[in-house]
């Protein structure tokens, strides 16, 4: 890991709890973090611009990337500097500020996500089950449930056991044949990702009968569910889209350039 600025201090998320709540959905995951762990790391740059939290073990979570919050898009290229070269971490930032960034990202992997909200009009369309469908909380437990191509995508158990994740799945006749995680909430935004589904019920409609219970969900939690996908990944936007999801922002994820950058890389249906 390459030396950081030695001007950088070290605060509580806590204190950045003003910059986060003006974030909008693009700050649910820090948020979030927030909730469950107010005293977490968060770093100021030497420009005064932060990033909300830090890659080693915080609690129950395992953090592997950063959320970057600036004003300027001279303070993100201090925090591209500080977080993506200095920490080797990948880090999140609001596709808007990419075109001011181009010389502080040169040489570094960029992908781009978009994120989605369900508007309070939509409906959550919960008929889109057929009558052997049941949406079913899922545990570490049921690993051994999923079918063999599926068992390695939830959390292996050390790491499910510190994140204590929220996955849902969708069981069809006994078996279960779709999962997602809806893990983030931050009180007013919640997030569905990683939606997998089985290979021999792809096109089935799996996918969409799973996303549009788990949002009936959290909307009965009084939630704005939101989904976030790789935007290249064109099923998973469509299966959003099919659901009644819009589109409300795009994001650029920054990495080395030995990292991907991809959102997730489930198969989607």
């Amino acid at each position: 890991m390459s030396k950081v600025s030695d001007h950088k201090q070290s605060v509580a998320l806590q204190s950045l709890a003003a910059k986060l709540a003006a974030a909008g959905p693009y700050g649910v995951f820090a948020r979030h973090l927030l909730r469950r762990a107010p005293e977490a790391p968060a770093l100021l740059a030497p420009s005064g611009a932060a990033f909300a939290v830090s890659g080693a073990p915080v609690g129950h979570f395992e953090v592997s990337f950063a959320w970057l919050f600036a004003d300027t898009a001279s303070d993100y290229a201090a925090l591209i500097d500080l977080v993506v070269r200095g920490y080797d971490m990948p880090a999140y930032l609001p596709l808007s500020a990419h075109a001011e960034i181009t010389n502080a990202i040169r040489g570094l992997s960029v992908g781009r996500d978009l994120f989605f909200a369900l508007p309070a009009s939509a409906n959550s369309q919960e008929n889109r089950k057929n009558g052997g469908d049941r949406i079913v909380p899922f545990g570490e437990a049921d690993r051994l449930r999923l079918p063999e191509d599926m068992r390695d995508l939830p959390p292996p158990p050390d790491i499910w056991a510190r994140m204590q994740p929220r996955f849902w799945a969708l069981q069809r006749d006994g078996r279960l044949i779709a999962l997602a995680e809806a893990t983030v909430d931050d009180g007013a935004y919640a997030a569905i990702q990683q939606v997998h589904v089985a290979e021999e019920a792809r096109r089935s409609g799996a996918g969409a009968a799973l996303v549009s219970a788990i949002a009936a969900e959290l909307r009965a939690l009084r939630r704005t569910p939101i989904y976030i996908c790789a935007a290249d990944n064109r099923g998973s936007a469509a299966l959003a889209g099919s659901v009644g999801f819009e589109v409300i922002s795009e994001l650029c994820c920054v990495a080395p350039s030995e990292q991907t950058t991809d959102a997730d890389s489930a198969d989607y249906c």
